[in-house]
């Protein structure tokens, strides 16, 4: 089963405008170029490269950072686990789904 991904792009001012107000530390500037990576994410199905970045952006604007949590305090939820070990059709589902968006060194490491 393939998962569409639907993305509701907005602008600053149009979360403003609904009575919500932007953070100053998101700058239009920032706002803008996340816009564009995901619009060129979905056109090509391209989603980790694009995600890489915008993390990039988001760290050289100072409103993302990557932080060392203990493995204690971290876990992975149940729905995104599978109850029955690797099965053969799961393996390939996920290696589909792992071409389908995109091999990343950086992600890896």
């Amino acid at each position: 089963m393939v998962k569409a991904m639907q993305l509701t792009i907005v602008t600053c001012r149009e979360i403003e405008d609904a009575g919500h107000q932007v953070h100053e530390m998101f700058t239009e500037e920032l706002v803008g170029a996340v816009e564009l990576l995901i619009q060129q994410g979905v056109a090509s199905g391209e989603y980790q490269g694009v995600w890489e970045e915008i993390c990039t952006a988001a760290e050289l604007e100072h409103v993302a950072w990557y932080a060392n949590v203990a493995a204690e305090h971290c876990g992975i939820h149940p729905a995104n686990r599978s109850a029955f070990g690797v099965g053969g059709t799961d393996s390939q589902n996920l290696g589909g789904n792992i071409l389908k968006v995109g091999f990343s060194w950086n992600k890896k490491c």
